[in-house]
């Protein structure tokens, strides 16, 4: 059947998938405003209008994970947002985002940011400065230089405005990224890409922008954090060319829960066997004489 033949036909696509995000907007909404307070799946199809079965589908449609997945991760930014900008304890934190298990709520968090809620606190206060200030390009090309593995991900990244600073790009095992990439580069611009030591299987590339202007601490905080995403998983062993296009945060886009400073950082201290308190200036100088 032909959409030029049966233009109505094309019509009702688009008044469908209309609909459909502005059901999952309606969820979404409904969620940010008390995240500590997680909606079950009926809760959700109500506000949507949807059954629990139709929603689950087209949640996923539109957003790439479910709308549980989703609830979780509106929950821990909340906790790492507190962490960061607060003096409240990780067991108080634990309590405002509605976990009841200490153990299971630093367990979630340590998965999906990559550090523990201490640590994560601890480092934030440690990079209190522009990016730019501690992380040069002589850094970044032997932070993420390419090994020669048989498995590389090659492609580009382009962008729908300007950006002055780094495109990190990775590779997880998820759609919602969690924990650090199994693979990644850092580039400096928009362009080409190729991400080394790559393992086989399916994975999904992810890649952010972040000004050169921020501080590690800006980029956790910022909701509109420039970012996209290949349209499909990635196999290693497919030799296409992959397509990245950076543009700006939706209100349909989970938020970023990847500490990338500081786990950049941590990348940067272990390949130095550096303590943490080092400067940055004395972490370059012991890369760039070999240790």
């Amino acid at each position: 059947m032909s959409e030029q033949v049966f233009p109505a036909l094309h019509l009702h696509r688009a008044t469908t998938v209309r609909s459909h995000v502005a059901a999952a907007e309606a969820v979404i909404a409904a969620m940010r405003v008390h995240p500590e307070a997680p909606l079950d799946l009926a809760e959700m199809a109500k506000v949507a209008g949807l059954s629990r079965y139709h929603l689950d589908r087209v949640f996923r449609e539109i957003t790439g994970i479910s709308p549980r997945q989703f609830q979780t991760s509106l929950r821990l930014n909340r906790a790492m947002r507190l962490l960061l900008t607060s003096s409240r304890s990780v067991t108080d934190i634990c309590l405002d985002i509605g976990y009841e298990s200490l153990g299971s709520f630093v367990t979630r968090f340590t998965q999906t940011f990559g550090l523990a809620p201490q640590k994560l606190r601890g480092l934030a206060g440690e990079l209190d400065q522009p990016w730019g200030a501690w992380l040069d390009e002589s850094a970044l090309s032997d932070l993420f230089e390419i090994p020669g593995e048989p498995f590389l991900v090659r492609g580009r990244v382009e962008s729908t405005a300007a950006l002055s600073g780094l495109i990190f790009v990775g590779l997880f095992p998820t759609p919602l990224p969690l924990g650090p990439p199994v693979a990644c580069c850092v580039t400096r611009m928009p362009g080409p890409f190729a991400i080394g030591a790559t393992p086989p299987g399916s994975l999904y590339l992810l890649a952010v922008g972040i000004p050169w202007s921020e501080r590690p601490l800006d980029f956790l905080l910022n909701e509109q954090t420039m970012r996209g995403a290949a349209r499909q998983p990635v196999d290693p062993a497919d030799t296409r060319e992959w397509l990245v296009a950076l543009r700006p945060a939706s209100p349909l886009d989970p938020p970023i829960n990847l500490a990338l400073p500081f786990l950049i950082v941590l990348r940067l201290l272990k390949l130095t066997d550096a303590p943490l308190h080092v400067s940055i200036a004395e972490l370059h100088a012991r890369m760039k004489q070999g240790r």
